[in-house]
Parts: structure tokens; sequence; C-alpha cells
């Protein structure tokens, strides 16, 4: 290999050492260093941290942010939860009960599901029933296969708590719904939730849940329609205009879903999934450096979410921004080494440097582990090609003309006859 491209090579790899021992560095910060940084930022890092079961370090940047102006409902309610999960259940309680000072009833069920792992199954009744008797309870599969109640599903009071009737006929409609759909019968899903729709045809809860379906079965226009609907019954409901924004992504509006996940995050910054979901869109669109600035704002978040790191690599290729791709694909090729699809990426990447020898190394591992890959075999005879081994390269190609590479063809034509 030239001296430049050994250079090259040494110091891609110290950036990439570098880079791991800052994430290193940053998981041994004390959160409580980090007061300096704006409350709704940390109340997003512990937010994404207990996300990710992460709950110590959830806990800590969810106390520096209650020190700041944030939404405090909320930052109770996840350290609440944080210190629920850690089976800090006395400290949970008192989180809980802070929460449902400022805003009553949010934190029922919490306190329910924590005053039953206590043991004080009279308290968690109390507010099982609270939290039944609001119009926004979680389901009945919910709430019964939930491991907090495993004892207090042998008591007297379990049985009588269940001889009322907590749920609308809607919500066992919706609740039958699910259950096949789970179950991979939707011509019964669709057969329920239409008949509701027939019914009710403004029920947003129905109309998301047919847009489900149909983003299931691959209706694209049909799910958009449908979510429109129930956005427009329920203007708010974040849910549904995300669900709209990735319904528009699969039917190729790229300009709409982009305009959807605007507006979900700008009502809710901590809607982690409508970054990737405007990531694809802008990148499908051309505009990967957007792209590549909310995959960004995500990994600030989840940095060790491997298809999102892969992405910044893809992007990064695409914008011929090489180095910097092969900063993400080594990073991830040491998280999960016996991945074809990051040594491909990383090999069809080193070609594009004209570091031959280890496209060629990275593109036959790839091949090792996914031998039916046409396009692999395509880059591979493009490196050994490029490398002086003609005769290696036109196998190659032939490989790759046989798995369904048409782009192989035109290699052949001009190489190999």
């Amino acid at each position: 290999m030239p001296a430049n491209q050994q250079n090259k090579v040494r110091l891609l790899y110290k950036n990439v050492q570098l880079l791991l021992l800052a994430v290193f560095i940053m998981a041994l910060v004390p959160v409580g260093k980090l007061h300096a940084q704006d409350a709704s930022e940390l109340y997003l890092m512990g937010a994404a941290a207990l996300r990710q079961g992460n709950y110590d370090q959830a806990e800590g940047y969810l106390t520096s942010a209650l020190t700041g102006a944030v939404d405090r409902t909320s930052c109770y309610m996840k350290r609440g939860e944080a210190f629920y999960r850690m089976r800090q259940y006395e400290r949970a309680l008192s989180d809980f009960l802070a929460a449902g000072e400022l805003q009553p009833g949010v934190g029922d069920l919490w306190l329910a599901r924590t005053y039953a792992c206590l043991g004080s199954f009279e308290q968690s009744l109390s507010f099982l029933r609270k939290h039944l008797a609001s119009p926004l309870h979680e389901t009945e599969s919910l709430i019964r296969k939930d491991d907090a109640f495993d004892r207090l599903q042998y008591t007297d009071g379990w049985y009588d708590l269940w001889e009322q009737e907590w749920y609308s006929q809607d919500e066992k409609l919706l609740s039958e719904v699910a259950y096949y759909s789970g179950r991979g019968n939707t011509a019964d899903a669709f057969a329920l939730v239409d008949r509701g729709i027939a019914e009710k045809p403004g029920n947003a809860s129905l109309l998301n849940a047919r847009g489900k379906l149909n983003v299931k079965a691959g209706n694209y226009a049909a799910a958009i329609a449908d979510f429109s609907a129930a956005i427009q019954a329920d203007r708010n409901n974040g849910e549904y205009l995300a669900a709209r924004g990735f319904a528009y992504c699969k039917a190729g509006r790229y300009k709409d879903a982009i305009s959807d996940f605007n507006r979900v995050l700008a009502a809710d910054p901590g809607y982690f999934d409508a970054y990737t979901g405007r990531a694809e869109a802008y990148a499908a669109s051309g505009s990967y450096d957007l792209a590549a600035r909310d995959l960004q704002t995500y990994l600030k978040y989840f940095p060790g979410d491997l298809p999102s790191l892969f992405l910044s690599g893809e992007y990064s290729f695409r914008q011929g921004k090489y180095i910097q791709a092969l900063d993400f694909f080594n990073l991830i090729l040491k998280a999960d080494p016996d991945n074809a699809a990051y040594y491909k990426a990383r090999g069809k990447t080193y070609l594009m440097t004209r570091t031959y020898g280890y496209a060629i190394r990275d593109l036959t591992m790839s091949l090792d582990l996914d031998p039916d890959d046409g396009e692999t075999y395509r880059y591979l005879g493009q490196a050994r090609l490029a490398s002086g081994d003609a005769e290696s390269a036109c196998s190659d190609f032939e490989k790759a003309r046989r798995l369904g590479d048409s782009q192989a063809v035109k290699y052949i034509l001009e190489n190999c006859r």
C-alpha cells in the first residue's frame, strides 16, 4: 500500500479509537456535573437512557433536569419509572405521587404497580380502580398480564375489580382487532374494524387501527387516508401524525412525510423515532446532509444504535465523504463483526478510496457470510480489476450476473470478452 494511504488508514484508526474513548469517558462523567446543560436537553437524555434500560443514568439526568425549567410532571413520571425498574419502590412512590399532585391521575397505574410490589394490596387496588375509571386507561390485556400484579391476582379484591365493566364496546373491539392482527389474521381484523367504523365513521382510535392494518398489508394510500381522518378527529395526537409520516415514506411521498415529522418534533422533541423517520425521508429526497443531521441528533441520545450508525455511514458514502463513512463502518464492525452488510459497506467504501487490498478483504468476508449477493460480487470484481487481477475479476462479474446484478453485464462486455 502507498505510504500516503497507510498514513490515512493509521489516522482513521486513531480517530476511531478517540471516538470510542470519548463515548467511554462520557459514560463515566457524573451526571451531576451537567447542570450547565439546558434542562430540556437533560430531560431528553434521561428519557433516552430510560428507553435503553440505563436506569441509573436516567435517574441522574432526570434529577439534574428537575433543577431547571422543565415539564416537571413528565420528569417525575420518568424518574419514578427509573426508580421502579431499579426496584427502589419507596423512591418511585414519591415521584409518582409528586406527578399526581401536578396532574391528577397521571401516575395512578404506576402507583398501583408500585404499591403491589410493596405488598400494599389495598392501596394498589384503590389506584388501579382510579386508573380504570379514567378515559385514558390502558388495555385490559396489558393490565392483566403485568408482572407487578402477579400476587395481587390471588386476592378477592382482584376478582371484585374485574366484576365491574371498565371498557367500552369500541375498546373491546380494538382489543379484538389487536388480537387477530397479532396472530396474522388480518382478514378478521379488517372485518371487525370496518364494522366499527361503519357504525362510528369519525372514531379516531378505530381509524388509526385500520391505518395500521393497511400499513401492515402494504396498502399505503388507504393507510394515509385513515390516518388523515384520525388526525382530523384528534388534531393534537402525535402518534397519528407520526404514523402518517411513516406511511407517506412507504408511499414515496417524502415531502409530506417531512412535514408530518416536523409537526411531531415541534410538539414533542422527545419523539425520538421521528428523527429517524425524517432522516429516511430526507435521504430519499436526496438531502443527505439533512438526513445525516437528524441521525446525528438521534445518535446523541442512542449512541450505540447500529442501524442508525450504519445509515450515517451510507449517507456519508452517498455524499462522497468516504473517510467519514469509514469512521462509521469501522465503529459498527467493532460492535458486530459478523454482519455481511457492514463488510460490504466498508468494502465498497475502500473501493472508492482506491485501497483495493482492503476492499477485496472486506468484500470477500461479506461473501463468506452472504454468498448470494450479486452486487457484492460485482464490487469485488471492480476491486480486483483495478488491482490488476482481470481473470479473477471476470469470474466475479460472471457470478454477479448469475445472481441477478444487472450492472455486471456492462463490466463483462467491457473487460471480459
